[in-house]
């Protein structure tokens, strides 16, 4: 019996040392971060802002690789199908983690499949036209579509902006056609020539746009008003329901080392305090998400009864 202990002991103990070995090790080499959107997006520059701080703090670099498609999709599938030792993350968030399950049904990932290692960002998105649109406010297009009996077309590339959109139009009884794109460069490229009505996306990436006039933002979904675009009204001043946050947060594998996975968040949390990134909050418009992993699961469980309150209204279901 003494011996049978002893072995089993000596077995859990060997465990636990391999285990922390393994988180004091890591990494070993260059990381990798999966964007599931096209370059430009706020998701692009946000990865490449936190992949580059985070080589500094973990002393290996990191390789950003967009891998967009179907809604954020592929680059999950993608994540999914790599080994789930921490060295391949994705800046991914409320789209592919809580809106895309609700939208699809044969994902090829299941949001079970991933975890959140660390939050990153929280915003409001917005509703944007190009700088020679005829409609001034969000009501001016809604009012077009309805009088003209036809889709107002709006432009989103995730699920988050494909949802809202629907959202508006059940909301607004206007008939919404959302037009996929894979990112909210090509959203805005399309805008500024006058080949879409309307926008939908994130406004990290289109600052520089708005500010120049090339854009003009009609309304945008956060709780408040944003002081980088102080004379623009909240879609919830016409519809008091409406509020939308997109958020993101990086992502690893669920079966990833627990080690590997505290070792990111405590490197990843740390990040919040470099200058160059504060600095990017102040400017974007975004909200740190300075969560840990642990307050990360809390948080996305929230945002999934949000997620299905908005599918609920919107009347979607998994196509």
């Amino acid at each position: 019996m003494m011996t049978i202990r002893w072995i089993l002991s000596a077995l859990l103990t060997c465990a636990c040392g391999a285990a922390f070995a393994q988180g004091a090790a890591f990494p070993a080499r260059p990381l990798t971060i999966i964007v599931p959107y096209a370059g430009g997006s706020g998701s692009d520059i946000q990865a490449r802002l936190f992949g580059q701080h985070l080589a500094t703090a973990l002393g290996q670099s990191v390789v950003v690789e967009n891998r967009p498609g179907a809604n954020g999709a592929v680059g999950m599938q993608a994540l999914k199908a790599a080994p789930a030792d921490g060295y391949t993350l994705a800046l991914g968030g409320g789209s592919v983690m809580v809106i895309n399950p609700l939208l699809t049904k044969n994902l090829g990932y299941e949001a079970k499949d991933f975890i959140a290692v660390s939050g990153v960002a929280k915003s409001g998105a917005g509703f944007v036209v190009g700088a020679n649109s005829p409609f001034r406010t969000l009501e001016d297009a809604l009012a077009a579509a309805n009088r003209d009996k036809r889709a107002l077309n709006v432009g989103t590339y995730a699920a988050f902006y494909e949802l809202g959109a629907a959202w508006l139009g059940a909301l607004s009884n206007t008939k919404v056609a959302n037009v996929a794109y894979k990112g909210a460069a090509q959203v805005a490229n399309d805008l500024m020539g006058g080949h879409l009505e309307m926008g939908f996306i994130d406004m990290s990436g289109v600052v520089a746009l708005v500010k120049s006039g090339k854009l003009r933002v009609v309304a945008l979904t956060a709780e408040q008003r944003n002081p980088l675009y102080p004379g623009v009204p909240l879609v919830k001043d016409k519809f008091p329901e409406y509020v939308a946050n997109t958020w993101t947060a990086l992502l690893v594998r669920t079966d990833t080392p627990p080690a590997v996975v505290a070792k990111l968040s405590t490197a990843l949390q740390g990040l919040f305090s470099v200058p160059e990134i504060r600095e990017y909050y102040e400017k974007s418009g975004f909200e740190p998400l300075n969560l840990t992993a642990e307050q990360m699961q809390a948080f996305q469980q929230q945002e999934a009864i949000r997620a299905r309150g908005m599918a609920d209204a919107a009347r979607i279901e998994p196509r």
